[in-house]
């Protein structure tokens, strides 16, 4: 193929991906927060507290000083979203296709696992694995919509290397570094007027990132706790090729994935009933756009691909509650109003993201001192929304739009089930009675 027609490729390739972005519909943006089945069961009120045992790391690192030995917590679910879209009036009426995309969610696990040792009465070491950030999203067939976004794949493991010290009962704190690895994939139809023309797809993005996690545990009162915890922003440089129609170009893409803050909450009731609560921030303003820069080939030194997101902070409530139905079983529920990083003026298509409330429940049940297993169910109601963008339909022309318009309905199932152990005869020490706030 000669020089010339790769550049010609290139720059359809290019004008394709022009207003390509992404979102999810889990944890607002594209984060996951099924990372403990406890707090799941709990709509992850009182996130990083006491009640979360080892996972609740993942928000608060100093939920580690819970170890009494050697432990270990692994945490699995299955994530079943569903969105649709349809094509209303107000799009351009000459966009091939369908309207409507059916389901663009794809079903998929997550998982997170957490261990822990303590050294002696003032310190304990861990490590939690989890996976912070996943995206799978794909229309059932061509329609109208797909000139925005096709297939959109990421995902990302996160490792934290965490060190607990407990300065007396009422306060104890942990910190660690946090090394995460990303991964993305992304593609959009052109719905122009070349024949035989393929889409164009920034493919084999990755990158590895470096940040830090913080924490405390503070429990200023009899039977109360205050989890604080902070999730440092990650920083990427993002790899790749754009592929299309044979030529392939090295881009590389910047972005910064947002830091963390939670706070969360409990009480001691009675010996029975513990109350929960919890609010989370995420600094999802930081994801604006993620320009591609071409790094060689005939395009090195343009940007012949960006992601649009124009997110806003996220923002989550929640409270629930535990019931201790015997020294085996602990049942629990809860309830969450999550605030998304999208509305109607910046969701894409590529999964219908939106403000969602949460409804859950969940049980542990403790076989003996060494084993419990843990199980929930979630539900996200999330509200009927749109989406509003322009439409490239000429790749020779990319500043040509045209207008898009679709209703977005849309709803999430989550079941999780944890395992718990603690090795050795002597490694777990009698948990205390439930004292009761007089």
């Amino acid at each position: 193929m000669s020089g010339k027609k790769h550049t010609y490729i290139a720059v359809i390739a290019a004008s394709s991906l022009a207003a390509l972005s992404s979102s999810t519909a889990l944890a607002g943006g594209f984060a996951l927060r099924e990372q403990s089945t406890i707090g799941a069961g709990m709509s992850f009120a009182g996130a990083g507290t006491d009640s979360y045992g080892l996972s609740g790391m993942f928000w608060n690192p100093a939920a580690i000083n819970s170890a009494t030995g050697l432990e270990w917590s692994s945490n699995y679910s299955l994530i079943v979203p569903y969105g649709s879209m349809r094509a209303e009036p107000g799009t351009f009426p000459f966009l091939s296709g369908s309207n409507n995309s059916g389901n663009v969610g794809i079903d998929g696990p997550s998982a997170a696992s957490y261990g822990a040792y303590r050294i002696n009465s003032d310190w304990v070491v861990g490590v939690a694995i989890t996976t912070p950030y996943g995206l799978a999203t794909k229309p059932e067939r061509l329609w109208k919509g797909s000139g925005i976004a096709e297939t959109s794949k990421a995902m990302a493991v996160n490792t934290d290397i965490v060190v607990g010290y407990r300065f007396n009962d009422w306060l104890s704190i942990a910190a660690g570094p946090s090394i995460l690895y990303a991964k993305a994939r992304f593609s959009r139809d052109i719905l122009g007027t070349v024949p035989g023309f393929q889409a164009g797809t920034l493919e084999d993005l990755d990158d590895w990132g470096v940040g830090f996690t913080v924490g405390a545990t503070i429990k200023p009162w009899q039977g109360g706790e205050i989890a604080l915890g902070y999730r440092s922003p990650v920083s990427l440089t993002l790899g790749g090729h754009l592929v299309a129609g044979g030529a392939t170009t090295p881009v590389e893409g910047k972005v910064t994935l947002p830091e963390m803050a939670t706070i969360g909450f409990s009480q001691v009731l009675t010996p029975q009933w513990t109350a929960l609560a919890s609010l989370e921030w995420r600094n999802w303003s930081r994801v604006q756009t993620v320009p591609f820069r071409a790094t060689g080939g005939p395009l090195a030194g343009t940007t012949p691909a960006t992601l649009n997101f124009h997110y806003r902070d996220g923002w989550d409530m929640a409270v629930g509650a535990e019931y201790r139905w015997d020294d085996a079983l602990t049942l629990r529920g809860g309830i969450a109003y999550e605030i998304a990083p999208v509305d109607d003026s910046n969701r894409s298509t590529s999964i219908p993201d939106g403000n969602r409330f949460w409804v859950s429940g969940g049980a542990s049940y403790a076989f003996n001192d060494h084993i419990s297993v843990d199980l929930a169910y979630s539900h996200g109601f999330v509200p009927d929304g749109k989406v509003r963008q322009l439409v490239s339909v000429n790749p020779l022309a990319p500043a040509v739009t045209v207008p898009f318009s679709a209703k977005v309905k849309a709803h999430v199932d989550i079941v999780s089930l944890g395992f718990r152990y603690k090795f050795g005869s002597d490694a777990v020490q009698k948990m205390p009675e439930a004292v009761v706030k007089p």
